[in-house]
């Protein structure tokens, strides 16, 4: 009966209040892990003489777990103090710093040497190389975390539908719950195909759609209704892999998502204050929290509802056919989303292919060579919105700083010694409305569309679906969406409000 009372005496229990103060400042981890993560990853290697080589890995698994929980949980505490969970409170700079000082430490954590026993001088390299496995896992596993937290604010129609790190037990893995769109063959995979005979083979084209062109209803809501009846359908399974490199993969970003995700809610101000975390001095554009009407804003909702269910049926027709046709799930995708960790690798290769854009193309010769480094064209200067303050502003230019790196990996995949970029034929298609073309030409983007390459074969399959049927609409294909299932329960609540006021006002007349 005194059991909670004794538990509450004992002298090494934390006081609750101190420990959500602290998570809320951010306090609980910046002063462990920000400045001494040198002396804590020191701690964490030492290991006594007497121990044996087999407490090695054990060793570096608790050291790495340890440190990548805390990161995790951060970004957990930092959703968990947003309003409503809800991401988009946050300025997208503020985000792309926490990563970085997470990037930072596992860094840190993969340099630290290792202290010398006699045990592991007998190992050899084995334990170097099991201790290096143990990290990568658990460096992969922090960003799927990550990925699954972030991607569920954007998605979630409620704020308890949002996967936190409290939302999962502490034995049981984070992802154990959660299955469709931050699954990891959701993710886009930037490798190779895996099924390519040789590194000569054409990989597909690759398609980024900008949040214009999704909520376009045009545009967008037309693509996403002829995805979702082609994977219903079952036919865009089989082409892909009868065919993997003719058909396109369609990139939505995490930043396009961000933008819908932003829009579709009413903000008290349009100025959104400095985040939590500190002054990373890179906070949100004016021009994405502009206004809107209640319709526009329930279309955006019900396009983020939208996608979130055409991955989900993505996913269900992959595990189908997986086994039977013995392609990869990459391969076998159409739409795939470009995660919060990949955009933010990407972010970090800013300085590279900066270093990349200046350095000229290699010369035919060596003839050409030698006047070469002469000429004045050897120091070619980056064009100025190739700046971290533009790109975690303004999306526009994030997105084609995106179209241009995916385009200049590609390029250095297919030709590994070329140091150079040059006019590669490897051209990210810009999915966009018209009126955002003259804004992406000015961004060095040439290659923009209207229309996805997959739109024209979809449209022959849907009218030949639609012939070949006996009826002409179906009850299937007429809630094939969310968008038509929200318009028909409007219609329903619309017109239940009416017979109820005119009752009401029936009932006045006979009184």
């Amino acid at each position: 009966m005194h059991s909670g009372a004794l538990w509450g005496r004992l002298p090494g229990r934390p006081r609750q209040g101190s420990v959500w103060r602290a998570v809320r400042g951010g306090k609980l981890f910046d002063g462990t892990w920000a400045s001494n993560h040198h002396s804590s990853a020191r701690y964490a290697t030492t290991s006594s003489v007497s121990r044996d080589s087999a407490t090695a890995p054990s060793t570096t698994a608790s050291r790495a777990s340890s440190l990548h929980d805390a990161f995790v949980s951060r970004f957990s505490a930092q959703i968990l103090s947003s309003p409503h969970r809800d991401i988009t409170h946050v300025p997208y700079g503020d985000w792309f710093a926490l990563y970085v000082q997470a990037r930072k430490h596992w860094h840190a954590l993969d340099s630290a040497p290792a202290r010398v026993t006699p045990a592991s001088r007998e190992g050899g390299n084995t334990e170097g190389s099991e201790d290096a496995e143990v990290l990568e896992a658990h460096v992969r596993h922090a960003k799927q975390g990550i990925d699954a937290m972030l991607l569920s604010s954007l998605f979630a129609r409620h704020w308890t539908e949002v996967h936190t790190v409290t939302t999962s037990t502490p034995s049981s893995s984070p992802l154990s719950t959660y299955r469709w769109w931050w699954h990891h063959d959701s993710l886009f995979s930037a490798e190779a195909p895996a099924s390519a005979p040789d590194r000569d083979a054409v990989p597909p084209p690759l398609e980024l759609c900008t949040p214009g062109f999704l909520t376009e209803p045009l545009l967008g809501g037309n693509h996403v209704r002829l995805w979702m009846e082609g994977i219903r359908a079952s036919a865009g399974v089989t082409d892909a892999a009868q065919d993997a490199a003719a058909v396109p993969t369609a990139i939505i970003p995490f930043s396009s998502l961000w933008v819908v995700k932003r829009s579709a809610y009413c903000r008290p101000s349009a100025a959104d204050g400095s985040g939590v975390l500190g002054n990373s001095g890179a906070g949100s554009s004016g021009h994405e929290t502009a206004t809107f009407t209640l319709q526009e804003r329930q279309a955006r909702q019900a396009l983020l509802q939208s996608v979130d269910q055409l991955l989900q049926l993505q996913r269900e027709a992959v595990e189908r056919h997986e086994d039977t046709l013995g392609f990869p799930a990459d391969q076998l995708q159409r739409v795939c989303v470009l995660s919060p960790t990949q955009e933010w690798d990407l972010l970090c290769d800013l300085p590279r292919y900066r270093q990349a854009l200046c350095r000229p193309a290699r010369p035919a010769s060596s003839a050409d060579m030698s006047v070469l480094e002469g000429s004045e064209a050897a120091s070619i200067s980056p064009p100025r919105w190739l700046l971290l303050s533009c790109l975690c502003e303004d999306t526009s230019t994030r997105l084609a700083y995106y179209a241009h790196t995916l385009s200049w990996r590609r390029q250095l995949r297919s030709s590994a010694n070329a140091p150079a970029i040059e006019a590669a034929p490897f051209a990210v298609r810009v999915l966009s409305p018209a009126s955002e073309h003259a804004r992406f030409r000015n961004l060095s983007l040439f290659s923009l569309h209207e229309q996805s390459f997959m739109k024209a074969p979809l449209q022959r399959r849907h009218v030949a679906r639609h012939r070949s049927s006996s009826s002409v609409v179906s009850g299937a294909s007429a809630a094939a969406t969310v968008h038509e299932q929200a318009r028909k329960g409007c219609s329903e609540a619309v017109r239940r409000m009416s017979r109820r006021e005119e009752n009401i006002r029936q009932s006045f007349w006979v009184r």
